[in-house]
């Protein structure tokens, strides 16, 4: 992640094993992307916000064994699972401590340059953007996965499943972060100086006995003191609202249809940074 905005969902245990959950549930999505823009055989490649595994062992596969894949991001800990994970993957990738702002990789030396759910929780996402502008060569490809809540829903509808979501959204939004940042990203990309720029969206659902559709409880329970200490949300108005939709959420007929993630990608050229 980038230090310019501390990760608001910190790098404790249940995190790491929350983001290692994350990246296998995003794992056809990125196939997908894949199949658009994957970089050749040799090619060099970075995933900017890593984290424990990110999209590193999907990077190894397409550039093969004579290609280079870089992971990069700003905390040791996370940075130390990564190294663990890629070694137990047998996914041989070079880790940079680096902020998503100023990764301090060198210009213009990379095929592809990759960043997913990172401007979601930082206060400069152009910044973000325009690095991986400059790191990416002429002709190569920023691509850019991201969260926009406009999706996450609850099926049938329930009041305090909306009201949780706009807490949590106001606490995003106190920290200078954009939960819809998604539907931005072409104008971002664009305003980079990136050019072709594609964008496709994706929103799954997990039905009954998934645990990705408690999310929105566990971050309302992960952030409870941070919700009360702002003055959003007395602590016992907050817990009556987990417990109703924790209770809707047993009902085997609710669904919860998941934030979408916007896939946005394009192409650097001279004007935009990279190779001169």
């Amino acid at each position: 992640m980038s230090s310019s905005t501390s990760y608001l969902l910190g790098s404790q245990e249940s995190e790491i094993d929350r983001l290692m959950s994350q990246a296998r549930l995003f794992e056809r999505e990125v196939a997908w992307m894949f199949d658009q823009i994957a970089p050749a055989p040799g090619g060099a490649a970075v995933d900017v916000g890593c984290g424990p595994i990110g999209i590193l062992p999907q990077l190894r596969r397409h550039v093969g064994p004579h290609g280079r894949v870089v992971g990069v991001d700003a905390d040791p800990v996370m940075l130390g699972h990564a190294s663990h994970a890629s070694d137990a993957l047998d996914v041989g990738v070079e880790l940079v401590q680096g902020d998503a702002a100023s990764t301090g990789l060198q210009a213009a030396s990379f095929d592809l340059a990759h960043v997913r759910l990172v401007l979601v929780n930082v206060a400069n996402p152009r910044d973000v953007v325009r690095e991986l502008v400059r790191i990416v060569r002429r002709g190569g490809v920023v691509a850019v996965e991201e969260i926009d809540w406009l999706s996450w829903q609850c099926e049938p509808p329930l009041a305090e499943w909306t009201e949780l979501r706009r807490l949590l959204e106001r606490l995003w939004n106190s920290r200078g972060c954009d939960p819809c940042i998604g539907r931005r990203l072409p104008a971002l990309l664009t305003e980079a100086g990136v050019r072709d720029v594609h964008a496709v969206a994706h929103a799954g659902i997990d039905g009954h006995d998934q645990p990705y559709r408690r999310l929105i409880t566990s971050f309302a329970e992960r952030f409870a003191g941070q919700l009360v200490e702002l003055g959003l949300v007395t602590a016992r108005d907050l817990g009556e609202l987990v417990d109703a939709v924790d209770d809707h959420l047993e009902r085997p007929t609710t669904i919860a249809v998941r934030a979408m993630t916007v896939q946005t990608w394009g192409t650097v050229d001279a004007r935009a940074g990279g190779e001169r």
